[in-house]
């Protein structure tokens, strides 16, 4: 199973994180998505950063980070 996660500064309320999930789930059969947070600071690569290093480890080899 593909697993995929995204950590962005979309926020909750923009489309484009629902397209991108679309996308993902017409191509891959099975594929597990985890948001692990949209409400980033815009253009705040530390905290975007720090976020996803402290969820990295919890998930399996293999996964893609976006």
């Amino acid at each position: 199973m593909a697993v995929i996660t995204a950590t962005s500064d979309f926020g909750p309320k923009d489309a484009t994180l629902a397209k991108a999930k679309a996308h993902f789930i017409r191509r891959v059969k099975e594929l597990q998505w985890v948001d692990i947070s949209h409400e980033v600071e815009p253009h705040n690569i530390q905290q975007a950063s720090f976020l996803l290093k402290r969820a990295f480890t919890s998930f399996p080899p293999g996964t893609i980070h976006v």
